[in-house]
């Protein structure tokens, strides 16, 4: 036997979400408006503060960082200039830092007259070396997408696909016809 609601019963429902007739949706779905036209405002407000401190900020922290890349070069130059003063090492530490080089990943390049597609066709050629040319096979499900009505799902399934399309749902509140709200009404806790 299905019981009827109370006014409190449902005025909980929908403060925690659940919504039982259209009007609950309408008032849901302006507050949602409201709450859009908020957020809004707060980005907006966020951005143009962010805007102000660049610009209160960016002379000077430009000013510094320029400093420090020829400050950084006039070490640079010391130190390719002096590396005897690093003793075989890396690095030199002195009282105010330490400087020195680091060691990269190590990559391939071509050699000077070769290109990636030279040396792919070498490789392919040299038996003891072919080991190292990478064949990638993978399925070309993009085809497949686009060849799926005349291929029908008996051919797909065979080949041991299927088709899926799923849906997501949507609020698009209508902001125009939505008062702006100094706070958004929220549901009571």
């Amino acid at each position: 036997m299905k019981t009827k609601n109370k006014p409190a019963q449902t005025a909980r429902r929908a403060a925690a979400g659940v919504l039982e007739s259209r009007a609950d949706l309408e008032n849901h779905l302006a507050n949602i408006a409201r709450l859009k036209l908020y957020e809004a405002r707060l980005a907006a407000d966020l951005d143009a503060e962010t805007q102000a401190a660049r610009l209160r900020f960016g002379p000077a922290l430009a000013a510094v960082r320029r400093e420090l890349e020829e400050k950084t070069l006039a070490a640079r130059a010391w130190a390719e200039a002096h590396r005897a003063e690093f003793g075989g090492r890396k690095t030199l530490e002195l009282r105010a830092g330490v400087l020195g080089w680091h060691s990269g990943q190590p990559g391939l390049k071509p050699l000077a007259g070769w290109t990636w597609e030279g040396v792919l066709e070498r490789l392919k050629a040299l038996p003891r070396l072919r080991g190292y040319v990478r064949t990638k096979e993978e399925v070309n499900k993009l085809r497949l997408l686009a060849d799926r009505q005349a291929l029908g799902p008996e051919a797909l399934a065979e080949a041991g696909v299927r088709v899926t399309q799923e849906e997501s749902f949507f609020v698009e509140p209508r902001l125009e016809v939505t008062e702006v709200a100094a706070r958004p009404e929220r549901a009571a806790a």
